[in-house]
């Protein structure tokens, strides 16, 4: 007798515990977070996960950390539109957050207490869906400026605001149902 082995899914380690007090999960896209060093370019693949006051990469490899960029603490974000030129290596679009801290969480997959760095740092993450990255971008830019607010009742107002445009846009599909029986 043979046995199949099953391919196991993979533990994603993201929580809701990990967002902020009255913080909201927006999305999830599959994304790649890139580095390049010394000329040398790596893609690391995982969850892209979009929040009210915060972006979450989970990287699929356990050994990486969860990164949390707070929106408040962003510089820059910006849509870094496709290579074409036929001389080079073609590229995707990809999202470009620029920021002055990143919090580290779980490095290798221990839990401890989160790392913050502080310092100017350029993130570059690259959807797997490269059509949604400007959408993606449109919408960290307004709950950016919902983060920078002073006043948190403020934030709470626009945020509440953007969530209810973004479900009065959205529809459920009812063709996703399936027969269990």
């Amino acid at each position: 007798m043979a046995f199949l082995k099953t391919q196991e899914r993979t533990k994603e380690r993201f929580s809701l515990l990990l967002l902020d007090l009255e913080e909201y999960y927006f999305e999830q896209h599959t994304a790649y977070h890139v580095t390049i060093s010394s000329k040398k370019e790596r893609k690391i693949r995982g969850s892209f996960k979009v929040c009210s006051r915060s972006v979450i990469f989970d990287p699929d490899d356990l050994e990486e950390p969860i990164l949390k960029i707070p929106l408040r603490d962003c510089k820059n974000i910006e849509f870094v539109e496709k290579e074409n030129n036929p001389f080079n290596e073609p590229r995707p679009s990809a999202m470009c957050i620029s920021c002055v801290q990143v919090i580290y969480i779980k490095e290798s997959n221990v839990i401890a207490p989160y790392r913050n760095e502080r310092g100017e740092k350029k993130m570059t993450f690259q959807l797997e869906v490269w059509s949604k990255t400007e959408d993606v971008v449109q919408t960290l830019l307004q709950l950016h400026r919902a983060s920078c607010l002073e006043k948190l009742g403020d934030q709470t107002a626009m945020i509440a605001a953007n969530l209810q445009s973004r479900l009065a846009r959205s529809s459920f599909d009812k063709n996703c149902f399936q027969s269990v029986a």
